[in-house]
């Protein structure tokens, strides 16, 4: 999958998702096809707010070259059990998602 990661606090707003967005609409992906993803990579009540990652991910298709993009990163996501919050809204309304699995 190809992703931008956003280091700071999950609470700040998520501008790594407007330059993800640009650059799969550059490159007609989208779903039908294919899924945008969050991950959250630390736990912030062990991590401090400004050491929490967190990446914008698409995933892209078997065939995809990614030698050709040089302004993105790509990654595979590893085996193992993972949280799932589906979330269908504008991206600044991640900090409300994160202040309900967090603190609820």
């Amino acid at each position: 999958m190809a992703f931008v990661r956003r280091v700071g606090s999950y609470f700040e707003p998520q501008d790594h998702w407007k330059k993800l967005m640009y650059w799969a609409n550059e490159n007609a992906i989208f779903p039908p096809h294919q899924s945008f993803i969050g991950i959250s990579l630390e736990n912030p009540e062990f991590v401090k707010n400004d050491h929490c990652r967190h990446d914008a991910c698409v995933t892209i298709p078997a065939s995809f070259v990614k030698e050709k993009h040089i302004s993105i990163q790509f990654k595979n996501l590893d085996d193992g059990q993972y949280a799932l919050y589906s979330l269908y809204d504008e991206s600044e309304k991640l900090n409300l998602a994160y202040k309900y699995m967090l603190y609820r």
